[in-house]
């Protein structure tokens, strides 16, 4: 088992004869794990959070810059484009839209 095992291991309290958790009642998420529902990733490693790609957010921040400039709010859509770029510098349309609200 790798080191998600572990951390799987950590998270639960140890168990009695009867299957559940000593001093505990199971919830439903303990007896998901408990019957075998609940199975690690391949690999055995436990995601915690996913990071998004440049793409998207560059997207997302382009999105955002494009709300401030329909608002007339050049500063933060300047702002957010260049977050933006700083993610994706190949997004040809982001210099553009910066260009307009310099």
């Amino acid at each position: 088992r790798g080191e998600g095992a572990a951390l799987h291991r950590s998270v639960m309290p140890a168990k009695s004869r009867g299957g559940k958790a000593k001093g505990m009642r199971a919830s439903p998420s303990q007896t998901e794990v408990n019957s075998g529902a609940h199975r690690e990733p391949p690999g055995g490693r436990i995601v915690t959070h996913m990071t998004p790609s440049p793409a998207i957010l560059s997207e997302a921040f382009k999105k955002e810059g494009d709300d401030f400039a329909r608002a007339k709010k050049y500063a933060e859509a300047e702002s957010s484009y260049t977050t933006a770029l700083s993610a994706d510098p190949t997004n040809h349309c982001i210099w553009s839209n910066r260009s307009l609200v310099r």
